[in-house]
Order: structure tokens, then sequence, then C-alpha cells
């Protein structure tokens, strides 16, 4: 079977390319993953990322290889590999939860996916709620994530860092201090 973007979500995509408001309009909807963080997908993956799609300038995730808004990683093929992802929180967002979920189904790839903890969206229910991830952290606290290489801010929010692969065994390792674990 050939994974591939529905079209509802390609749809989607285009019409954000064509009406995003930037980030001054809207208030920001990149947050930079915090050092505490990066460590701990480093430890996971045994390095750095093969990918960041979702990089930008204050980013210190110090992947392989990185798209950022201006690449526009959605458009983006995707190596197989190690892929970290802490897309943009705004109206896409479903997008690229899908996308993530893709990529695991073309593998031979591996996802952590960083996103907002809202269990009642159809993104979350068609693309997160196991099975189809492998398993998930709902992260303790809120994430105190970088704004602008500098200031830290926490989220607004909960989050959940979502794991598409194979070595649940692994991910629970690695983060069950972090959050209560849910995987299949």
């Amino acid at each position: 079977m050939t994974a591939r973007l529905s079209k509802a979500a390609q749809r989607a995509h285009n019409l954000r390319v064509l009406t995003s408001k930037t980030d001054e309009e809207e208030g920001t909807d990149s947050w930079a993953t915090p050092l505490s963080l990066v460590r701990l997908v480093h430890a996971f993956f045994g390095g750095p990322p093969t990918l960041d799609p979702c990089s930008n300038e204050h980013s210190i995730v110090g992947a392989q290889r990185t798209f950022t808004k201006e690449d526009d990683g959605l458009a983006q093929r995707w190596p197989a590999g190690k892929i970290y992802v802490n897309p943009p929180y705004g109206r896409p967002l479903a997008t690229w939860i899908e996308r993530c979920y893709v990529e695991a189904l073309r593998g031979p790839s591996e996802v952590l996916l960083l996103i907002p903890a809202r269990t009642s969206n159809r993104s979350f229910q068609r693309y997160v709620y196991p099975p189809r991830s492998a398993a998930t952290c709902f992260w303790d606290g809120r994430v105190e994530f970088r704004l602008d290489g500098t200031r830290h801010a926490a989220a607004p929010f909960s989050n959940l860092l979502v794991y598409y692969g194979q070595d649940v065994a692994r991910f629970r390792q690695i983060f069950h201090e972090h959050g209560a674990i849910w995987s299949r």
C-alpha cells in the first residue's frame, strides 16, 4: 500500500501556504524545542535525528538535515531515518500529524512528534490514538519552549510526545520519567 497525504490534507496544506498569516500577526506558532528535550531526543535516537522538517534559526535540535518554514517541510520529500518533528501549532498542525503517520507507514523511519495534548481533535483520533502510534508520552507539566533563542516560556497547553516506530521498550526507557506512557 502506498501511503500519501489525503486529498483533504493536501488541500488544507495548499490553503495554508496561500493564506497563512505571519507570526507577528497571529502570535507565534513556532515553539523551539528546549535543550532538556533535545537531549532526550538524542538519547532516544542514539545521536542527532536524521531530519528535522520544522527547523528554524533558533533550533538546537542539530539534525543532519533540516527544513525551515521557507523550505516548507510538508512539501519536501523526507528521507527515511530518525525524524524529529516539533511542528507549528497553528492551523497546519493536523496536516503535520498526518504526514508523520504517513512517513512512519512508508518505513523504515522512526518518528518522534511533539504536539499539544488535544485528544479530542480529529487528527489525534485518526493518526495518534493507538494502534496508529506505537507509543505516546503524556508530558508531565508544561514544556518550557525556546521562543527566540534566549527567552523561555512554558506552553499554555500540555504536550504529547508521539512515537511511530518499533522500539517501544526504548521509548519507555528514555521517556518514562517525563510522563505517563501509553502504548499498543
